[in-house]
């Protein structure tokens, strides 16, 4: 997970993400060419979860946020990139929802661990969830 206040902070590092999504989209070609007949799809090694937190997210439709979502979901449709950085991950809008993801992560993996560099309220909220799931929590404030 990437959560950044500004949509041009992951500028920074756009490059890079597009490196990860490309080797993994080829690792997970090469994958399928070799196991020919398996039903079990291969597992990706690395999931990118990116959010904008100064990005509204449009929980009520209003006439104003109409025209942008509406261009923002067929472009995303028509071009299969995000709109706001050029990836293939999309960006997601606000916070992410902790409670629900680690759930998931839960379900999905025998155990999980958490590293998080930022605020300390952000720390906090993210500790408070991996304490009710059972995951390994370690923060690093000043990164």
């Amino acid at each position: 997970f990437w959560i950044n206040r500004e949509i041009e902070t992951f500028s920074c590092f756009r490059d890079i993400l597009e490196e990860i999504e490309n080797a993994q989209e080829n690792y997970l070609n090469i994958m399928a060419a070799t196991r020919n007949n398996s039903t079990e799809p291969t597992s990706r090694y690395l999931d990118m979860h990116l959010y904008c937190t100064s990005l509204r997210p449009n929980k009520k439709a209003t006439l104003e946020a109409l025209p942008y979502d509406l261009v923002a979901n067929i472009y995303a449709g028509m071009q299969q990139y995000d709109i706001h950085t050029g990836l293939k991950t999309p960006t997601h809008v606000g916070r992410p929802p902790w409670k629900v993801l680690f759930s998931k992560f839960k379900a999905e993996h025998k155990s999980t661990s958490v590293f998080l560099t930022g605020n300390t309220l952000l720390a906090s909220q993210v500790k408070r969830c991996c304490d009710e799931l059972g995951f390994a929590f370690r923060h690093e404030p000043g990164f």
